[in-house]
């Protein structure tokens, strides 16, 4: 029955969003969402991201990364990048009306010790170039805060800190 409140960081706030537009065509309240470092693309921005991050980048990327580069996580990781590719693809938000959002929005680029995630969140970033991270054209109550972090980063202390302070 609600009033309910979401939060959900990276692709979590597109699950996040689209829950809530789904209560509310069944007349539940959803009363606030909070989307951390999430981004919503328009068609022609996840087509331009598929052309420049294919899978050998990003598996490269992946096992630069992992430290131990152990086979079943870097295909984990390769799985949830391919679902992630598919939704942003076919997913494409409609209009959310009388909820009050608040995009947590990762204000430094990737500070990873790997030059290959390094590049492709560079990309992505470049990409998107938009201070609501794309959200303001499919939620009319927006307001965007800046986190001194990166997209990782974000979620560990100190930046955590600053966000359960919001």
């Amino acid at each position: 029955e609600g009033p309910y409140t979401f939060l959900g960081w990276s692709l979590g706030g597109l699950i996040a969003y689209e829950v809530s537009r789904q209560l509310q065509l069944r007349e539940a309240a959803v009363k606030k969402m909070v989307l951390i470092d999430s981004v919503v693309l328009s068609k022609k921005q996840a087509r331009m991201i598929t052309r420049m991050w294919d899978k050998r980048l990003i598996r490269q990327g992946l096992q630069a990364a992992l430290a131990e580069n152990d086979p079943f996580t870097v295909q984990t990781l390769e799985s949830l990048y391919s679902i992630e590719h598919e939704m942003r693809q076919q997913y494409h938000p409609s209009l959310l009306n009388d909820v009050d959002v608040l995009l947590l929005r990762a204000k430094q680029a990737a500070a990873t010790e790997v030059k290959e995630v390094n590049d492709a969140v560079a990309v992505y970033r470049r990409v998107i170039c938009s201070d609501d991270n794309g959200w303001g054209d499919v939620i009319q109550q927006l307001s965007v805060a800046n986190i001194d972090a990166d997209h990782l980063s974000i979620m560990r202390s100190p930046a955590v800190d600053n966000v359960v302070g919001l």
